[in-house]
């Protein structure tokens, strides 16, 4: 495993995000992009802008 990351597995974000919302994380980052595909950098991290709610 890779400890705490997600290993650029972007369909991990939103488990991972309520999982530390319901433990009481007071805030999130969430990369995001248009097309994270074509994203200058860490385009496997980022959650599709559309996709976001």
């Amino acid at each position: 495993g890779l400890g705490g990351t997600s290993g650029g597995q972007r369909e991990f974000v939103p488990v991972l995000a309520r999982a530390a919302v319901a433990v009481g994380v007071a805030g999130l980052f969430v990369e995001t992009h248009q097309d994270p595909e074509k994203a200058p950098s860490d385009g496997p991290n980022m959650v599709p802008l559309d996709q976001m709610r």
